[in-house]
């Protein structure tokens, strides 16, 4: 909920991934929403952390291309 509380304070709204990600998962997705990534490619329910991490940082990378 820390996550949570802190992305909302900055008007980022994870309400929609609180029942389905733990609180570091929650942080890659407030991350993708800061960079104004699309969040359906990151936040898919069961797949690991790494995975999240690499989807996100394999998005910010084709946007610089």
């Amino acid at each position: 909920m820390q996550v949570a509380a802190h992305a909302l304070d900055r008007g980022i709204n994870l309400a929609a991934y609180l029942d389905d990600f733990d609180f570091i998962q929650l942080n890659e997705i407030r991350l993708a929403i800061k960079a104004r990534l699309n969040v359906a490619l990151i936040a898919i329910k069961g797949i690991s952390l790494q995975d999240m991490q690499g989807r996100r940082l394999q998005l910010l990378s084709q946007q610089f291309n």
